[in-house]
């Protein structure tokens, strides 16, 4: 019926990795590119650490127009232990910012380009020479009457009718609309419009 007691040191260790869990998500450089771990972060957990204790981190914050498309980030996940766990998501990085286009201030200086009201609104004007057989000419350096940009890349400035093309049956003063319309790499639009205004100039 003897007994005695000794006592021992038992360690717990948490050994048990979180389990990280991702999700896609779309990133919009309008926005600024930037993503966070907890945008990416799909319910991770883990077997003693609650979720809201968990660390968060992910591999890549800041996106640019160099990688507009699609990537991959690393979650990793970590616990209380200093346990760890990581898993993939897809960024889909989008180009949602429209690209600017405006007239040459060189233009508006020399006064080749004019800004008037016409019936309350302002408009953009330039005069082109009314020839003897009533035509007048689209100028064929429109193009160098305007100033484009985009945060990524131009890629078309387009208009209708283009460089050079006649004007029939035109009389003194009438305008002639032409919008002109800057696209970037993304497909995003922007457009201006600018009126030819008709003078005749003979003698």
């Amino acid at each position: 019926g003897n007994t005695h007691t000794a006592t021992a040191t038992v360690t717990v260790v948490d050994d048990v990795a979180p389990v990280a869990k991702a999700q896609a998500v779309t990133v919009k450089l309008s926005e600024g590119g930037k993503l966070t771990a907890a945008a990416v972060n799909n319910g991770s957990d883990d077997n003693c650490t609650a979720p809201g204790a968990l660390v968060l981190s992910i591999d890549k914050t800041t996106f640019s127009c160099t990688e507009v498309g699609e990537n991959t980030v690393t979650l990793t996940v970590a616990d209380a232990a200093g346990n760890t766990h990581t898993a993939t998501a897809t960024v889909t990085v989008v180009d949602d910012v429209a690209p600017s286009i405006e007239v040459n201030p060189d233009m508006i200086k020399s006064n080749a380009v004019r800004n008037v009201m016409v019936n309350g609104k302002e408009q953009w004007q330039i005069n082109v020479s009314l020839q003897k057989d009533c035509k007048a000419d689209v100028p064929i350096d429109l193009l160098s009457y305007f100033i484009s940009n985009d945060n990524c890349t131009v890629k078309t400035v387009t208009y209708a009718p283009t460089d050079g093309s006649p004007w029939n049956n035109v009389s003194h003063n009438a305008s002639h609309g032409i919008t002109v319309t800057v696209e970037d790499a993304s497909g995003n639009k922007t457009s201006i419009e600018i009126h030819l205004i008709a003078k005749d100039i003979s003698a």
